[in-house]
């Protein structure tokens, strides 16, 4: 197909299940693969390339607040993004937040471990964890982040 009638197809026909920008054979699987299920699937390739315009945009839970207590010195969170965590996302274990609420563990698996006491006591409070099952549920981190290799 032309790449200019593709376009102007596409902006005169907005009605599809699915648009799938991109080039290769995962973009055509995924536009055929959707077509065989009965969905309206269009892809584009060959778009010219533009300045990525969110490169540089701040996600909060990256950086530490100027008056947040900071987790740890080698990892570039907060009390405060801890705090938020656990309540409003609800997680399921140290590990889930140290994780994957933030990268800590990803980042400095020794850093995590250091502080995996604090963030279990936080969680105690939170009731997200009982106080008699502090003891397994940090030594269960440990021995995660220990072979986590990082």
């Amino acid at each position: 197909m032309n790449r200019d009638l593709g376009l102007d197809r596409l902006a005169s026909e907005s009605n599809w299940d699915f648009l799938i920008i991109s080039g290769g054979t995962t973009g055509l699987g995924a536009t055929l693969d959707a077509a065989s299920r009965g969905y309206r699937a269009e892809q584009v390739n060959g778009l010219e390339g533009r300045p990525c315009v969110t490169e540089n945009l701040w996600i909060e839970s990256e950086f530490p607040t100027p008056d947040g207590k900071p987790l740890h010195p080698e990892l570039p969170y907060s009390f405060e993004q801890i705090n938020y965590s656990l309540a409003h996302e609800m997680p399921q274990s140290i590990e889930d937040v140290l994780s994957r609420r933030i990268r800590a563990l990803t980042l400095d698996s020794g850093a995590a471990i250091e502080i995996a006491n604090q963030i279990a006591d936080r969680m105690i409070d939170q009731r997200l964890l009982k106080p008699e099952e502090k003891t397994f549920a940090v030594s269960n981190f440990v021995d995660q982040a220990k072979h986590t290799g990082l």
